[in-house]
């Protein structure tokens, strides 16, 4: 784990909003705690910002694994829901480094109910500055309107099949737009940033898998290359190459400090320090526990990465 920064951690607070999961690694027979909205929070506390989320937590031994890793992380997760049923699980196989999913649970107890915020909450988060969330949380869009409606910055996953009335409406909601573009070639990708700043976001940032991800900021494009590592496994790698742009911008231009383009240039080179640190471990950022039942792939469900 990283040293906390005190001078830091006064600086940068951010609320994640979503889901947290269980990485089900079949050859290994180990779950991983992750799911974005976890993962973006844990990696946050890492990096020596201040964190909290807003989740649904089962009532299986993943969900109290997972609580108890939010609890050595120092994670307030205090406003979180909890149901009966299944942590939100997917089933992976490691082929060549890649993470390959075999199947998963349909979201368990956070497909069923996802967040929905209420007064208390908005006033929870007005203490942060930043909210961050993703397509994977579930999250309704009328939520984020709620929060951009209170004043709070937003930053979201999108990651690459969102669907297209979440784009529409999120968008426009957004300081942040992360999106995974490992399926696009430069061009496409580059149009698609223009096309998400258009529609409202400040700063646009696509994760491109082995080439360079790319940062669209209304005036140039920023291009940062990954950096060289003996990958272990890739899960987490956008994930943590998002978080450690936004905690770096929001410790860099924490004072309302002019942004500059060599400040944006440095932010997306920690952001791949970091995720090549993190594709030296299983998992999105290790924490395993043995499987608590048998997992097996799911049938008919075709493998991708």
């Amino acid at each position: 784990m990283y040293n906390i920064d005190s001078e830091v951690q006064d600086l940068v607070k951010v609320v994640c909003l979503g889901q947290n999961n269980v990485d089900l690694y079949l050859d290994q027979k180990i779950g991983y705690p992750g799911g974005c909205d976890f993962n973006d929070c844990r990696f946050a506390r890492m990096l020596g910002a201040e964190a909290a989320m807003i989740t649904v937590f089962g009532s299986d031994p993943y969900a109290r694994h997972n609580q108890e890793v939010m609890d050595f992380y120092q994670i307030d997760y205090s406003r979180s829901r909890y149901y009966e049923g299944e942590t939100p699980n997917a089933l992976i196989k490691l082929v060549d480094g890649e993470r390959t999913f075999f199947g998963h649970n349909h979201g368990g107890v956070n497909g069923r109910h996802p967040v929905e915020l209420d007064e208390e909450d908005l006033k929870y988060l007005k203490q942060f500055d930043l909210v961050i969330s993703s397509k994977g949380s579930k999250i309704k869009p009328q939520e984020f309107e709620k929060i951009y409606q209170a004043g709070i910055p937003i930053a979201y996953d999108f990651s690459n099949n969102s669907p297209e009335e979440n784009i529409v409406r999120i968008t426009p909601l957004c300081k942040f737009v992360f999106l995974s573009a490992g399926m696009m070639t430069k061009e496409e990708t580059k149009e698609t940033l223009v096309r998400r700043h258009d529609m409202g976001a400040e700063y646009v940032l696509a994760s491109r898998g082995r080439e360079p991800a790319v940062l669209y900021d209304g005036r140039r494009f920023y291009e940062q290359p990954s950096m060289p590592v003996r990958v272990v496994d890739t899960l987490g790698a956008g994930d943590s190459f998002f978080t450690a742009f936004l905690i770096a911008f929001l410790h860099r231009f924490s004072r309302k400090e002019t942004v500059t383009e060599d400040g944006l240039s440095d932010c997306m080179r920690q952001g791949a320090v970091f995720a090549a640190r993190n594709c030296t471990v299983y998992g999105a950022a290790g924490d395993g526990i043995g499987f608590q039942e048998d997992h097996v792939p799911e049938e008919g469900f075709k493998p991708r990465t």
